[in-house]
C-alpha cells in the first residue's frame, strides 16, 4: 500500500496533498507537530487520570460514572493507538508505518469514534431517565446492566466495522490531509449500506443527546420555579437538586465532546462536496471520486 491512492481520478488529489505536506516549511512542521503532540499528551494524561480516579474510588462506581469512565477509556485508547501515528506523520511528513499498522490504525479510528458517540448518547439517555423516570432508572441502570450495555456498544462497533473487513469489502489508505489512515468501501452496495449505517447512527445519537438534555433541563427549570421553594427542606428536594447538578456536569462533558466532533463532521461533509475545497490541514479526502467508466472500485 502506497501513500498515494492508485485510483486515476483520485491520485492527483492525494498526490497534491502529499506534495503540500512534504513542502511544509520547518516552522510549519514544528507548529503542527507541537500542537498535535500537546493534544495527544493532554488527552493521554487527562483521560488516564480520570480513569484512575474512578477506578480507585469505589464511591464513584455508579451507573452514570461507569459511562463517563467508558467514554474516558475510549478516548484514552485513541490517545494511545491513533494519535501517536498522526504525530509521527506530522513530524516526518509521510507515513512511515507498515500496511498492517495502517490497516489497524484506520480500523481503530472508526471503531473508537463510533463507541465514543454511542456512549455519549446513552449517557444522555441515562440522565433523562434518572431525572424524569426514577423508578424506571433503578430498574434499567443497575451496575451490571450498565456494564452489559457498554459491552454491547463495543460489540456493535467492532462487528459493524469488522464485517466489511472480513468480507474484503473495504480497503485502507493514508490521507495526507488528516495525517491518518482511512478506510473505503470497495463496492457500490457496501458504500450505500455502510454510509447509511454510519451517518444514520451518528445523526440518531446526536438527536438522542439533544432531546434528552433538552427535556432534562426543561424539567429542572420547571421544578426550580414551581416546586423547589415548597420542598426546600425535604430530602426529596435535596436528591432532586443533586441529580440536577449531576445532569449539568455530565451535560458539560458531553458538550465538550460535541464541540470537538462537530467541526470534524462539517469538514467531512465539505470534503465530500469538493475534495479540494479545504486546505491540506483540514482535508481528509475520505470520499475520492472516480470516473463512472473506470473499473476501479467505488471509493469512500
Amino acid at each position: 500500500m502506497n501513500n498515494i491512492d492508485p485510483g486515476d481520478a483520485s491520485v492527483d488529489v492525494l498526490a497534491l496533498l502529499q506534495e503540500q505536506l512534504e513542502a511544509r516549511s520547518k516552522p510549519t512542521v514544528l507548529i503542527e507537530s507541537t500542537v498535535l503532540l500537546i493534544i495527544n499528551v493532554a488527552s493521554l494524561v487527562g483521560n488516564a487520570m480520570l480513569c484512575c480516579i474512578v477506578y480507585r474510588n469505589h464511591r464513584l462506581h455508579s451507573p452514570t460514572t461507569m459511562l463517563i469512565f467508558a467514554l474516558a477509556f475510549t478516548d484514552l485508547l485513541t490517545a494511545v493507538t491513533v494519535m501517536p501515528l498522526t504525530v509521527d506523520a506530522a513530524i516526518y511528513s509521510k507515513r512511515r508505518f507498515s500496511d498492517a499498522v495502517c490497516k489497524a490504525h484506520a480500523f481503530a479510528t472508526a471503531v473508537l469514534a463510533q463507541v465514543s458517540i454511542f456512549i455519549m448518547a446513552f449517557t444522555a439517555f441515562n440522565r433523562y431517565v434518572c431525572v424524569k423516570k426514577q423508578t424506571l432508572y433503578r430498574k434499567i441502570f443497575t451496575k451490571k446492566k450498565t456494564l452489559l450495555l457498554i459491552s454491547a456498544i463495543w460489540a456493535i462497533a467492532l462487528i459493524t466495522n469488522g464485517i466489511p473487513n472480513i468480507l474484503s469489502l473495504d480497503d485502507f489508505f493514508f490521507c495526507p490531509g488528516y495525517l491518518l489512515c482511512w478506510r473505503r468501501m470497495m463496492a457500490p452496495a457496501a458504500v450505500v449500506s455502510f454510509n447509511a449505517w454510519l451517518y444514520g447512527s451518528f445523526v440518531l445519537s446526536y438527536a438522542v443527546i439533544v432531546v434528552c438534555y433538552w427535556k432534562v433541563f426543561r424539567t429542572v427549570k420547571r421544578h426550580n420555579a414551581a416546586v423547589a421553594p415548597i420542598l426546600s427542606q425535604t430530602s426529596r428536594a435535596g436528591n432532586y437538586s443533586e441529580e440536577a447538578s449531576v445532569a449539568r456536569s455530565v451535560a458539560a462533558i458531553i458538550f465538550a465532546f460535541t464541540i470537538c466532533w462537530i467541526p470534524s463532521e462539517v469538514m467531512d461533509t465539505m470534503d465530500k462536496i469538493n475534495p479540494l475545497l479545504l486546505p491540506r490541514q483540514v482535508s481528509r479526502q475520505a470520499f475520492l471520486h472516480y470516473p463512472k467508466d473506470s473499473n476501479y472500485p467505488y471509493n469512500l
